[in-house]
């Protein structure tokens, strides 16, 4: 009895340290062929309810979105303090948008608002950039935003960081908060688990990598921003995209009766680039609905076209966000289109 107990024990061990080898093989692969997994600190960026839904905490520091600090100034918005009222002769640009605007996972200083402020700068020291961009942001909040606070920052120009689910209805976004007032990154199995050890998770290449697997296969076929790659979506009856056009139709009626110039920027998705040029309808449905509305639209996919490896600009291959040098791109085809509108000579 004694020995078949052994036995049983020697085996499990066994069986733990092959298990606890393969996972580790697994996670290093993982990591030598995609990159390391950002690393996770704790606390994340935090937030305040407010009358359009949510934005930081003001005056905010000792947080971070993944592993880069983040700096609130007093309005909540990572940024640097604006002076109010505008000081005369600046011409200020605002940049709304979602988290890929805000810059999940790099510094303050690398966002594209802050690269093209500096480029813009560089030939009229009178431009200003200002970011007012919150992860977790659509259109719907954007435009409450405007309404209820964000034309008191006095814009000459508005630029529209859109993301292809910023196709969405007005709902209460405020549920994907915490209680502290952080962005609850934990998916439904993992709600039980403190808030904070969600982090030590989520630097694991390989746990990432299955999520995403897992998601795609229970979801894949039935994942809006999906549908809409692969062009299973009616444009002219989704509830979701008329409802957003109404959103940004009233948008540029606000800018028009200021006189604020209006563009929508539309960021691509990491796999919008898997299928062949030209072949998701979005963009071009997107496109003419802003010519409709007299919206001045930019396809920042035309500069990343450019490149046969487009996965060097997002974070990671299971990640849409933008990486510097995805930030630093998009800041290049903003650039090259402001200078001749501004009246500045054509970039080179």
């Amino acid at each position: 009895m004694k020995v078949i107990k052994d036995t049983y024990l020697k085996n499990v061990f066994l069986l733990i340290i092959s298990v606890f080898i393969t996972v580790l093989i697994l996670e290093i692969a993982l990591r030598m062929f995609y990159g390391n997994q950002p690393v996770f600190i704790y606390p994340q960026v935090m937030h305040i309810p407010t009358s359009y839904g949510y934005k930081l905490k003001p005056n905010q520091l000792g947080t971070y979105t993944l592993d880069k600090p983040v700096r609130a100034n007093s309005f909540g918005f990572r940024d640097y303090e604006w002076s109010m009222p505008k000081i005369k002769g600046v011409y200020r640009i605002m940049c709304l948008g979602d988290s890929l605007t805000f810059g999940n996972a790099v510094r303050g200083e690398d966002t594209y608002p802050k690269v093209l402020e500096a480029q813009l700068r560089s030939i009229n020291a009178n431009y200003e950039v200002i970011s007012t961009a919150i992860g977790g942001w659509a259109t719907f909040i954007e435009l409450d935003f405007l309404k209820a606070e964000g034309m008191k920052y006095e814009p000459d120009a508005i630029i529209i960081g859109f993301y292809m689910n910023d196709f969405s209805i007005r709902s209460d976004v405020s549920v994907n908060l915490t209680e502290e007032g952080r962005w609850d990154a934990r998916p439904l199995w993992l709600k039980w688990l403190p808030y904070k050890y969600i982090f030590i998770i989520k630097r694991s290449a390989l746990i990432t990598y299955l999520r995403d697997r897992i998601d795609t296969l229970l979801h894949g076929e039935t994942d809006f921003n999906t549908l809409l790659l692969k062009n299973r979506i009616n444009l002219d009856n989704e509830d979701s995209i008329q409802a957003t056009y109404h959103y940004l139709s009233e948008i540029k009626k606000l800018c028009d009766e200021r006189g604020i110039k209006c563009i929508l920027a539309s960021i691509p998705a990491i796999n919008y680039f898997w299928f062949p040029r030209g072949s998701v309808k979005y963009m071009d449905h997107l496109k003419k609905f802003c010519e409709s509305q007299g919206i001045e639209f930019i396809d920042l996919a035309e500069g990343f076209w450019k490149f046969e490896d487009t996965n060097k600009f997002y974070m990671y291959p299971w990640d849409n966000h933008l990486n510097p040098a995805g930030h630093k791109l998009v800041a290049d085809q903003l650039f090259a289109r402001l200078r001749p509108a501004a009246g500045l000579p054509a970039a080179q």
